[in-house]
């Protein structure tokens, strides 16, 4: 009887390590990031002429890679903070001159973690800036980190292939999504992309894919949004 409560003992702690091995590589990751969410209003006499909204991802690990890259984040509030500020004077211009038809100014910056793998953790940065008009207008870049050095990738560094290759994939999968409608983009679409330097492309990890973002305007009108195409890592 004692040996079989010995062996049970054993197979359970064997299944427990099964079970905690089986849990997703995500949720180390999740527990090593946080979340940071700022608002601001830059008012005057119940007026409210510019609003900033940031959300920004945090490091929690006490590493000189993660001290570096949350260093760039930091850097990256500031410089829309000092973007803000500076848009106040052109709010109240417009505020002078049609008070009835205002809406406030308004930046919003935002990132995500989307990879956190094989050494690299690529965020996606998206930015919106409301001045009046018609339409906000909304960039999304892509930003990758070496997680062991905090030091900013190229895009030649974030896949297997070689530099040749992954540009002339980029081609190809560009130019097809081209081909499938035509009329939605530019007449030299093609020819901006194949003049694109390969580290120039706007690029970001995510499951088993690269993906490269073609901003608004980039090859395209307005209407057609952000052009997105992938490649198999």
């Amino acid at each position: 009887m004692k040996s079989k409560k010995i062996l049970s003992i054993i197979i359970a702690v064997v299944m427990a390590a099964s079970v905690f091995a089986a849990l997703p590589a995500t949720a180390s990751a999740r527990q090593a990031l946080e979340y940071k969410t700022g608002k601001k209003s830059y008012s005057e006499n119940g007026v409210t002429y510019v609003k900033l909204t940031v959300k920004l991802p945090k490091l929690t690990a006490k590493t000189k890679a993660a001290k570096k890259i949350n260093t760039y984040f930091t850097k990256l509030k500031n410089k829309y903070k000092k973007e803000a500020k500076r848009l106040v004077s052109s709010a109240k211009s417009d505020y002078k001159d049609n008070p009835e038809y205002f809406n406030s100014y308004s930046i919003t910056l935002k990132a995500k973690l989307m990879y956190n793998k094989n050494g690299v953790y690529s965020f996606k940065i998206v930015n919106g800036t409301y001045t009046g008009g018609a339409h906000p207008n909304s960039f999304v870049k892509g930003v990758n980190f070496s997680s062991k050095t905090g030091g900013k990738l190229s895009v030649s560094k974030l896949t297997k292939y070689s530099p040749s290759a992954l540009k002339s994939k980029i081609i190809k999968a560009t130019c097809k999504k081209i081909d499938k409608n035509p009329k939605l983009f530019y007449n030299d679409a093609k020819t901006t992309v194949r003049n694109t330097k390969l580290n120039s492309f706007n690029c970001i990890l995510k499951g088993d894919y690269l993906y490269v973002v073609y901003q608004t305007y980039e090859l395209a009108p307005y209407a057609a949004g952000p052009i997105k195409v992938k490649i198999k890592l």
